[in-house]
């Protein structure tokens, strides 16, 4: 065969054979190659608890951030698809919180999730070399979380105001190139109160009386942000401070009622004043405030908790010439800024730092809680020696404290601690408190015996007597008087039936160097108290090592009688009687109406009287020195001269001194040229204050024979 007839032979063959597979019972026809999924074809939508905006009304509400990704059924040959959500750091974010499912509702494994600087990410890896199960169903990311714990009021405050926005985007190989979801956000109206979390005395609730705690705002006064919680918390506090020392000695762990409000903080009442700052100054600016915040309770029909009230005056700059001391049962304080438990050099319950350097260094702090000690019933009061000496103790807060407070070691005194349990706002009962007593006290004796003085005495009272108080105070200055008695050292004792006594280490009265008296105050169930002192001075000595008492005074035997040129008006509050002149006793007086007045009942020619007092001691005695207590510190009820004049027979009379002048408000001596020795001394009134009052006032007489 030849070349063509070959050549024409395989044409034939090669058509035969298409025709023959063309004709064949195989009709597929061939696979078209795979379309790929585009970013475009991807839809990324999110929402938070549902929604595209979220409002928290609670600090501790969980938030869904939801991601739904669909990919429309396409094949995907990204090598690393992603999503990713960026939150802020306000939020807590866990992988653990975090769950990836399918429309199914199945967990989807083939993820990986990592958190990088508040940034989620969640991969997703092939399952047996494909992604086939991403383009089959709609993949839904939750992620779980809520505001973090700590979270601060500025922080909370921040979210308030911008609130919070975010949105999802999904890429897959680079992050460059992505699709966003929709922005979702979070609002919030929380308010930073909620974020409170002091806590003070947890008996809080316990008691039916609470502190009325008001912040007075005079009108060119812009009120200090933040002011609710720097004083709940100082308050708060100090609730501890009283719980620690309260259970120390030996009373109930409790302190004094606060109210709160819903989140823990002191309900405070706020007035806007209606005069300026300096429409209230330190002299007399109590008395008006606490007049126009009666005015505003009763206005705005507001319940008063108790009897007890903390008035804090909101300064902008200077303290100057604002209140600031105890008013029967009100305090006044000020408040600015940085008045803050955080600015205090330490914790005054435990002695921890807090702001050691650049701290407070004023006595804000410690001045208005030793004024609120005044207004809760509790007069001054100073350590004892040893007390001084140690660490833990230092300095009494109603003492010096109220410059140690938040600075360094004070405490609660026991003599604070013994009026605290029954103050009307430590008390777990209602009842009634503060109502009118009758009682009686008298101190029966002081007796040295080398280094120990032990004071007893007894008492009558109408209501159950809790406590005694006995207090060695300083001779120059007037028992538990104004704003005496800082360096007073107190002592507390039980009462035994209608009786006390208690042995008392002298050595404790080292703590300072004057001469003392001794004063005893009962304490009753219903916080009403009675006190009593003598006129008696006892002067430290240390013989060998040993301290003790000495004193000078020529003490009443109890023979000691008085008679006066002119009847006695009555006057029940100091036991006005003849008697009362030397019974030892300086809450009893003698009060003489002076010349040209009249007072309850008695009246007294202007002149051509004489106003004298005649003591008689029932024997002779031998002075050269005679001390003239006054009543208190009114000088209009003062006497500004006196003459005195001895005698045996209560008749006949030589003069002693004449004319002397009494300068002291409270004590004076008149020292005598020599010593002299009479049974009678009269003294004759010379000089008084014309200013104002009907009488002549001494709560005691006494003799001295100085060495």
């Amino acid at each position: 065969m030849n070349k063509k007839n070959k050549l024409y032979l395989l044409l034939t063959l090669g058509i035969l054979f298409c025709v023959f597979f063309s004709c064949s019972d195989n009709n597929e026809e061939p696979e078209n190659p795979p379309v790929y999924a585009d970013l475009t074809d991807v839809s990324l939508k999110q929402t938070v608890n549902g929604k595209e905006s979220f409002e928290l009304t609670e600090v501790d509400e969980e938030l869904n951030f939801s991601s739904q990704l669909e990919f429309n059924g396409k094949t995907i040959n990204w090598s690393k698809p992603s999503l990713e959500l960026s939150f802020s750091s306000l939020f807590i974010l866990s992988a653990d919180n975090i769950t990836v499912t399918d429309s199914k509702g199945a967990t989807v494994t083939q993820t990986e999730v990592t958190i990088d600087q508040n940034t989620i990410k969640v991969s997703f890896a092939k399952n047996s070399g494909s992604y086939s199960y991403l383009g089959s169903s709609t993949i839904t990311i939750i992620i779980k979380t809520s505001l973090k714990p700590g979270i601060t009021d500025e922080e909370l405050s921040g979210l308030n105001y911008s609130g919070f926005n975010t949105q999802s985007i999904f890429y897959g190989e680079t992050q460059a190139r992505n699709i966003k979801s929709n922005t979702v956000t979070v609002v919030s109206k929380i308010s930073p109160d909620v974020l409170y979390d002091v806590k003070g005395d947890p008996n809080n609730d316990n008691y039916p009386y609470k502190l009325n705690v008001v912040y007075f705002v005079p009108s060119d006064i812009i009120e200090n942000p933040g002011y609710k919680k720097r004083i709940s918390t100082l308050l708060l506090k100090h609730q501890l401070y009283i719980c620690k020392w309260m259970k120390y000695w030996g009373y109930d762990e409790k302190s004094f009622g606060l109210p709160l409000d819903e989140n823990g903080m002191v309900d405070i009442v706020k007035i806007n004043a209606k005069g300026k700052k300096a429409d209230y100054p330190y002299d007399g600016g109590g008395s008006k405030m606490i007049t126009e915040i009666n005015e505003y309770y009763t206005q705005n029909s507001l319940t008063k908790y108790s009897e007890h009230t903390l008035v804090l005056t909101a300064i902008n700059g200077s303290n100057e010439d604002t209140p600031f001391y105890g008013l029967g049962k009100w305090c006044f304080a000020y408040e600015y800024e940085g008045m803050a438990y955080e600015n205090m050099q330490r914790d005054p319950i435990t002695g921890n730092p807090i702001k050691p350097v650049g701290g407070i260094t004023n006595n804000s702090i410690g001045g208005m809680f030793h004024e609120l000690g005044h207004a809760l019933n509790e007069p001054h009061v100073g350590p004892t020696n040893s007390q001084k000496n140690n660490v833990d103790f230092g300095m009494s807060l109603m003492g010096a404290g109220n410059q140690t407070y938040g600075k360094t070691a004070t405490f609660m005194h026991h003599a604070s601690a013994a009026i605290m349990n029954n103050c009307q706002l430590s008390s777990f009962t209602k009842k009634t408190f503060y109502e009118t007593v009758t009682a009686s006290l008298k101190i029966s004796g002081v007796e040295i015996n080398g280094g120990t003085c032990t004071v007893k005495g007894n008492f009558i009272a109408s209501v159950p007597v809790t406590d005694v108080i006995i207090r060695f105070y300083n001779v120059s200055e007037t028992f538990l008087g104004g704003s005496h008695g800082y360096t007073s050292v107190a002592f507390v004792a039980k009462p035994v039936g209608n009786t006390f006594q208690l042995d008392i280490p002298i050595e404790e009265m080292k703590v300072n160097s004057f001469d003392y008296k001794v004063g005893v105050t009962i304490l009753m169930e219903n916080g009403t108290a009675k006190s009593t002192s003598q006129p008696y001075s006892y002067h430290l000595v240390n013989t060998g090592g040993t301290y003790t008492f000495e004193s000078e005074d020529v003490i009443n035997d109890g023979n000691w009688s008085v008679t006066t040129s002119h009847p006695l008006p009555a006057d029940d509050a100091i036991s006005n009687a003849p008697g009362s002149l030397v019974d030892g006793d300086l809450s009893t007086c003698l009060s003489m109406v002076k010349p040209g007045k009249s007072y309850g009942g008695v009246s007294v020619p202007a002149t051509g009287e004489e106003v004298w007092a005649v003591i008689d001691f029932g024997k002779q005695m031998t002075f050269n020195t005679i001390v003239l207590t006054n009543r208190n510190f009114q000088a209009f009820l003062n006497t500004k001269a006196v003459s005195f004049y001895g005698s045996d027979n209560g008749s006949t009379f030589t003069p002693v001194k004449e004319h002397v002048g009494l300068p002291n408000a409270t004590v004076n001596e008149i020292t005598l040229d020599a010593a002299v020795r009479y049974r009678y001394l009269k003294m004759r009134f010379d000089e008084w204050d014309n200013s104002g009052g009907s009488t002549m006032q001494f709560a005691e007489l006494g003799l001295k024979n100085k060495k």
